[in-house]
């Protein structure tokens, strides 16, 4: 080869490896909000929303996404319920709850946030119940209920419920009645409109409503002729015993004090449905 040859080869390899060499060494800045933005300008609008996601805000959108491929969709960096939690620690921890939320337990997290910016608190896609009745249809039939509970009617869901993860049933935040003195804290006055009975220990939505109701202190619509009547005892033993809401005796013979035809007629059936024993009626 010539001098002049090999000279010519040297610059060749000199145009294709120093370029190489510079862009693997330096620190190149990429302006990810203008770069991404020239392709996906739908969401320049949600970053530009009032409630802002840190992330998007400040054009860090590399950490959520790959740019180049992905095993997720929208080149996620992995799936939501993995992803979000790096930053909401205060949401892992209620992903180890017993009873979750489905979306929260499906990892659908967009389901009910906005990823970029929105306009509501917490990024939500929708403000309290409108979000709700989105899954929970039977929201639209109790709106329309005469006697309304104040958190329902505000669309305050989140003061009785959990929204990602709860420990006890419902997502409530409380158990049982615990979750209704937050509000209605028990007085005497308080315990005397129910016969004197200890409350805070009832589970208050065997005889409420916790949304709405068409009767009168969000009573349930079907109650039973003794409750209506303030008749307590007539099932119950009295409110100062020590096990104030224990049945007189057990549920079948109890029962069938006044629904001795159907009880019978159940209990002496070719397959009863009732047998003798200390059955419990209130299972059905």
């Amino acid at each position: 080869m010539s001098f002049s040859s090999y000279r010519l080869a040297l610059l060749a390899l000199a145009a294709v490896a120093v370029p190489w060499a510079v862009s693997a060494s330096s620190d190149v800045h990429v302006d990810q909000g203008v770069v991404c933005l020239e392709c996906h300008d739908e969401i320049a609008s949600e970053i530009a929303a009032p409630i802002e996601h840190p992330p998007a805000k400040e054009a860090e959108c590399s950490a959520c996404h790959n740019p180049h491929a992905a095993r997720d969709v929208g080149l996620l960096l992995d799936r939501p319920a993995v992803l979000c939690v790096e930053c909401h620690g205060d949401v892992a921890e209620q992903l180890g709850r017993p009873v979750l939320h489905q979306p929260v337990a499906e990892g659908r997290c967009t389901g009910c946030h906005q990823p970029h910016g929105g306009r509501h608190d917490s990024l939500l896609v929708a403000a309290g119940a409108e979000l709700c009745v989105t899954c929970h249809e039977d929201i639209t039939g109790w709106k329309g209920l005469a006697n309304q509970h104040s958190p329902f009617q505000r669309g305050r869901c989140a003061d009785c419920h959990e929204p990602h993860g709860s420990e006890h049933q419902k997502l409530q935040v409380k158990a049982g009645g615990a979750v209704c003195s937050t509000c209605h804290p028990v007085s005497a006055k308080f315990r005397s409109d129910h016969g004197g009975y200890p409350v805070e220990q009832a589970n208050c939505q065997q005889c409420h409503d916790p949304h709405a109701s068409g009767q009168a202190g969000l009573l349930q619509p079907h109650p039973h002729e003794p409750f209506t009547a303030g008749d307590c005892t007539l099932c119950h033993v009295a409110a100062s015993s020590p096990a104030p809401f224990a049945l007189r005796v057990a549920q079948d013979e109890l029962c069938g004090d006044c629904h001795e035809d159907a009880v019978e007629e159940n209990r002496s059936a070719p397959f009863p449905h009732v047998s003798a024993g200390g059955s419990r009626c209130s299972a059905c």
